[in-house]
């Protein structure tokens, strides 16, 4: 049996909580949900869950990850936990694992921390910053702040770094001095609230001082904002004034004027690097390491040496197909091989690559809150060696509807576009020959002939895939992928978006799960202590369910469509569904039946000291079934069809005097409404009471038969709650369809009504009895 599908938990809230990072040529993400870190591969299969890194069940605010040494910072309260990889043996496992190696004690609360480029120093932020020594963690130079910081980034060689506070114009960068013991803050302001800063990745392997600095802001006025170094100019040079400042604005990008995009309020357009230069220089630059394997493998079979004699980096007869990968060499050991007569074509390869860095132009890609579309921008010019060079830029993508509505709105700042490499099957084979026939090496021939030429055929080495990963407020996490054109050296030749794999679930601990008894919904509830009793927040969750099987994908299962968040965690006490359904066509139901039909559910929730009604509609496109349930159901009269002509229909007909409850996920198609309170369940004095038993069920059901004076299109309902007290709430609720009788029904006195275009939903006062039970005999437990 094979596991389908591992629900990990959602994020928490904060910009820094979802991160992906690179070691040793192994990509992978980590985030925090609840007080639990979450490791990820490229292709979002869960590698190891860290349980309760504090020891004592705090959230964890932010996240850090050093590409160098592989180590992970999780920022926990006024602690910073340090997390250090170790390998593992299994050859059918992620390569690495974490364990919890230092804690660093702070004085004051932290908010954020990162490593800088090579792992040596650790910067903590929040009302002070704090630089230590990871050699032996020690506090190396601290400064106090007039406000706390909310965001911390690092430039990719160390020399900066910036800071941010909540709601703030400015901000502000700090830059290391000459003699690496000091740092200098500047002030950068910008004319609206700044909500993000990234800085434009270089390879590792670029010489020092080659390429300059530059970060990209993106602000609440929709721009975003092209930061250059300013470069160090011989005093003779006189081309303008003398400027003191690091940094200078380059150029701006404004979506509004590019394309026919709208403004949407509360949700900036947030831009980010594509990191094009970067990925094609680190692939190039790899693949010609594998070239120079290949060809010290050529000249052990010239000099008759034997497999795995007297060479260290040659397979035995245990190694895997993972041990040759593109990363099994390093350089330094290249140089010191002594089978290789030659290095110099290496060199001239990088030198190429370093003249192709400075001709090319760089990619901006930025989301559209108001469509979901991806845009994307060519900026040139950057690299050149005239100091004050104004740059170029062109808008030359937009590939609409990449993200859905809901993702789109709540799209964090932090979101990140990487490249996860594969080495080439072919490649993969001919090793395997290697590996399998001994001292003859001739079946590798081809494939050396093959590496031979141009720039283009190292990429054929290896297969880079493109990847954009985003996270969300709702604390969903995201993985899609770019289709690149087939011969694409420059990685801007974006043709598509597609989406991949989606990560989601509760923040908090799970504590039930109710399905529906017909349609392929859940709900599940989660407490932030793990019980209902203790304070803290509460999540509901709506799930769609589909058939999973052999021949299924990951993306089928359980999907979340919907999450109401509540400071009480009370307030989902116990919950039960309504066992009928509707479904509502804006037009003829039998032409558009399946397509734009919106199925419309209720369920009741207990809060510990009230019974209250909740609506959810959701879009027949979010259950793959859809069609089959109308078909089935209609016929067996759990649902009822509702058709209105598209001229009238309206998306707020839905809500009438509701309110809306619930964050959409994924799609967005789907909303959870409170209608109202059906009761007041209370004990001695108000006080809150718990629930062994909660139940709804139809009359019809009962009586084995539908009520032929109401028709199908009223169903009267019955909420029975059996409190802690062994007493017994009963409800009873009438839902009628408004539009099909197309007449007010007489309401009894003591009834309560919320009418709209589509329902009318009645429900009479509370009836409280206590169970006739023996005396000193009391309800453990109950089930329908």
């Amino acid at each position: 049996m094979r596991c389908q599908q591992v629900l990990s938990g959602a994020a928490n809230s904060g910009n820094s909580t979802v991160v992906h990072c690179s070691y040793n040529g192994i990509g992978y993400t980590v985030y925090c949900t609840g007080c639990d870190i979450v490791v990820l591969d490229d292709v979002f299969h869960r590698v190891q869950l860290i349980s309760n890194i504090s020891g004592c069940r705090s959230l964890i605010s932010a996240i850090t990850l050093c590409p160098t040494t592989g180590r992970i910072g999780a920022v926990c309260s006024h602690s910073v936990y340090i997390l250090s990889p170790f390998s593992t043996l299994h050859d059918d496992d992620f390569p690495y694992k974490w364990e919890l190696s230092y804690t660093l004690s702070i004085g004051s609360r932290v908010s954020c921390a990162a490593f800088n480029f090579d792992g040596t120093e650790l910067i903590v932020c929040g009302t002070q910053i704090l630089v230590y020594r990871t050699q032996q963690w020690t506090c190396a130079w601290s400064s106090h702040l007039t406000e706390e910081t909310v965001e911390l980034t690092v430039s990719p060689d160390g020399r900066f770094f910036t800071t941010l506070s909540h709601d703030s114009k400015i901000l502000k960068l700090w830059k290391r001095l000459k003699d690496l013991k000091d740092y200098r803050s500047e002030l950068i302001p910008h004319p609206a609230v700044v909500i993000g800063v990234c800085w434009r990745q270089v390879s590792t392997e670029l010489p020092k001082d080659a390429v300059r600095q530059v970060m990209l802001t993106s602000c609440h006025d929709c721009v975003g904002r092209i930061w250059l170094e300013t470069p160090n100019v011989h005093p003779s040079i006189t081309l303008r004034p003398t400027i003191t400042k690091s940094f200078v604005l380059g150029t701006v990008l404004d979506p509004l004027k590019e394309s026919t995009e709208k403004r949407v309020a509360g949700s900036p357009y947030i831009f980010q690097w594509f990191n094009n230069k970067a990925h094609s220089y680190s692939s190039c630059l790899e693949n010609a390491r594998l070239k120079g394997e290949l060809l010290i493998a050529e000249q052990v079979s010239v000099g008759s040496y034997d497999i795995g004699e007297d060479i260290g980096f040659l397979p035995d007869d245990k190694s895997t197909e993972e041990d040759l990968c593109v990363d099994s060499i390093e350089f330094k050991e290249l140089q010191e091989c002594k089978k290789v007569k030659d290095m110099s074509e290496y060199q001239h390869t990088a030198s190429q690559l370093l003249k192709l860095w400075y001709k090319s132009f760089d990619m901006v890609v930025c989301i559209s809150p108001a469509t979901g579309s991806l845009m994307g921008w060519r900026v040139e010019k950057i690299d050149v060696a005239y100091p004050f060079q104004n740059l170029t830029t062109r808008f030359v993508l937009k590939l609409p509807w990449s993200l859905s509505y809901a993702d789109a709105r709540q799209l964090k700042p932090s979101y990140c576009v990487f490249s996860s490499r594969k080495v080439n099957t072919n490649i993969q084979r001919d090793k395997s020959v290697l590996r399998n026939t001994g001292s003859n090496l001739s079946n590798l021939s081809h494939s050396i002939t093959e590496l031979e030429g141009t720039l283009v055929d190292l990429r054929s080495m290896t297969l880079p895939s493109m990847c954009l990963l985003t996270a969300h407020i709702d604390g969903t996490v995201n993985l899609f992928s770019f289709e690149m054109g087939a011969d694409d050296i420059a990685f801007c030749d974006i043709g598509n978006l597609v989406h991949e794999v989606r990560c989601s679930g509760h923040r908090c601990y799970p504590l039930s799960s109710t399905s529906h008894p017909y349609i392929p919904l859940a709900l599940t509830t989660s407490s932030e202590t793990g019980c209902l009793s203790g304070p803290g927040y509460g999540e509901l969750i709506l799930w769609r369910m589909s058939c999973i099987g052999p021949m299924t994908t990951r993306k089928t299962g359980i999907l979340e469509l919907a999450r109401v968040d509540t400071k009480r965690a009370a307030d989902f006490t116990a919950v039960s569904w309504f066992p009928k359904a509707f479904s509502v066509n804006p037009g003829d139901a039998e032409d558009h039946a399946g397509l734009l039909t919106s199925f419309v559910l209720h369920f009741v929730a207990y809060t510990g000291h009230s019974l209250e009604l909740y609506r959810v509609v959701t879009l027949s496109e979010c259950l793959h079934t859809a069609k089959m349930i109308l078909n089935k159901s209609s016929r067996k009269g759990i649902l009822n069809r509702i058709s209105k002509p598209s001229s009238e229909f309206v998306a707020g007909d839905f809500i009438g005097e509701e309110q809306l409850r619930s964050k959409s996920s994924g799609s967005g198609a789907s909303k959870i409404y409170h209608i109202g309170r059906l009761a007041e369940v209370s004990g001695a004095g108000g006080v809150v009471t718990g629930s062994k038993f909660l139940h709804t069920f139809s009359l019809s059901s009962v009586q084995m038969e539908l009520d032929n004076k109401k028709g199908s299109e009223c169903e009267e309902y019955f909420v029975v709650l059996v409190d802690d007290k062994n007493n017994t709430h009963t409800v009873k609720v009438l839902v009628c369809e408004e539009m099909v009788l197309g007449q007010t029904i007489q309401e009894p006195k003591k009834v309560q009504a919320i009418h709209n275009s589509f329902f009318s939903v009645r429900w009479e006062e509370c009836t409280v009895a206590p169970l006739p039970l023996p005396v000193g005999v009391s309800v453990t437990q109950c089930s329908p």
